[in-house]
């Protein structure tokens, strides 16, 4: 059964997806809390709790219109303006925590974007093709060997788990191990935000372990998860986004 979230009656179709045709679901997140964050077509930032009908909205206009969202740490609500370089930070009660511009402290064109497990940000910088994992006022802490493959395609994610980092690619899922050492490519595959377990969509096919069960997934043209929230996935639709239960 479909719950609804932002939208209503939305069904979903279970032909293969095409991941290089998806929504901006780099404008969506969500975080260990059950909340969920959504950058609207009015350039408000939605936030709203599973199995709550409350919505906090927060006005960015003056940002900027197209960030990519990460609430990896729900009390720093990380929004990166890509094309400017604006970094803005937001308590859980949408207040401004911090905000600066990472191209005037170092110049950089940036393609792919995340938080580190310690509260470090890591970026792809296209100008000098290196993974880098940069200080919250933007100074550069470590950074990897040239990559020339990494693809600039508006703003990609960059997951970090601890014990692997990944860049999403395109449709190419590429591992480092957080020294920066290259581990493996995975092709056709799509990382999602997940806190208990590894989640990934590989071929069109979400899969994961979820309460000592194996789920797999298909999903349609129109649709595909963002994260994994206790026993709820988030699915970023053409619309916005709905709510899904693992059964």
């Amino acid at each position: 059964m479909i719950k609804p979230l932002l939208i209503l009656g939305l069904l979903l179709k279970t032909c293969t997806v095409d991941l290089q045709d998806l929504p901006a679901i780099h404008r969506s997140d969500i975080d260990n809390f059950n909340n969920t964050y959504h950058f609207n077509t009015n350039q408000e930032l939605e936030k709203q709790t599973i199995g709550n009908t409350n919505t906090q909205r927060f006005g960015l206009s003056n940002y900027g219109n197209d960030p990519i969202i990460d609430a990896s740490f729900p009390l720093e609500i990380a929004l990166f303006f890509y094309k400017n370089g604006t970094l803005v930070l937001l308590d859980n009660q949408m207040n401004i925590l911090m905000e600066h511009n990472l191209y005037e402290i170092n110049p950089m064109s940036v393609s792919h974007f995340g938080r580190s497990i310690e509260g470090m940000y890591w970026i792809f910088n296209q100008n000098t093709k290196t993974l880098q994992k940069i200080s919250p006022d933007g100074k550069l802490i470590t950074q990897s060997n040239v990559l020339p493959n990494i693809e600039s395609r508006g703003i990609q994610r960059i997951y970090d788990l601890g014990r692997e980092v990944y860049i999403q690619n395109g449709i190419e899922l590429i591992g480092f191990t957080p020294n920066l050492k290259y581990i493996g490519t995975e092709k056709d595959a799509y990382m999602i935000r997940s806190y208990k377990f590894p989640a990934k969509i590989v071929n069109g096919t979400l899969s994961f372990s979820f309460a000592k069960k194996t789920y797999s997934r298909s999903f349609g043209i129109d649709s595909i998860p963002i994260g994994i929230s206790q026993n709820n996935y988030v699915l970023q639709t053409q619309n916005g986004l709905i709510l899904q239960k693992i059964k």
